[in-house]
């Protein structure tokens, strides 16, 4: 192999290593929004129907 084949197949490897240490430092990829679920599953399922109760409670009694 000629150095600068060496060289580049050497930032190769680097490289590799870089994007793996950096994939699971910056939560990127399939688990990044695994706190997703437990965050919108209160939200739409208790909050939801609480705004949707207060707003609809405000119309009935702005009617009378």
């Amino acid at each position: 192999m000629s150095p600068p084949a060496a060289q580049a197949s050497g930032l190769q490897v680097l490289s590799v290593q870089y994007r793996r240490l950096y994939v699971a430092q910056a939560m990127t990829g399939e688990f990044a929004a695994a706190w997703l679920p437990s965050v919108f599953v209160p939200l739409v399922g208790i909050l939801g129907p609480a705004v949707a109760m207060a707003l609809l409670f405000n119309v009935i009694e702005a009617r009378d």
